[in-house]
């Protein structure tokens, strides 16, 4: 693991979207974070597409919103409500 600043607005979602996505193409994913920094984890270099969904509300996502997630083709990967697909176009995306 690993700490990692990021260096866009809070609420520029498609900056740090595209972060994301460059640091997962160097090989590293969001294991936590706490704006600007995240600990992330070393893996293999993939192309992924992020999406970040802002929040309301300080609970888990629901099992029907995560459904959603996944018959869209997305994974949920934190509760800080990060999703990502591979190999991404603009209507879907497959598992990542």
């Amino acid at each position: 693991m690993t700490l990692r600043i990021e260096n866009a607005a809070y609420m520029d979602l498609a900056a740090r979207e595209q972060w994301l996505a460059a640091q997962a193409a160097r090989g590293w994913y969001p294991a936590g974070s706490f704006f600007p920094i995240w600990r992330m984890k070393k893996g293999p270099p993939r192309t992924l597409r992020y999406a970040l969904t802002p929040r309301r509300d300080s609970g888990a996502l629901s099992p029907e919103v995560r459904a959603l997630y996944q018959q869209a083709g997305w994974t949920y990967v934190r509760d800080m409500r990060i999703r990502r697909g591979e190999g991404c176009c603009e209507s879907s995306c497959g598992d990542g």
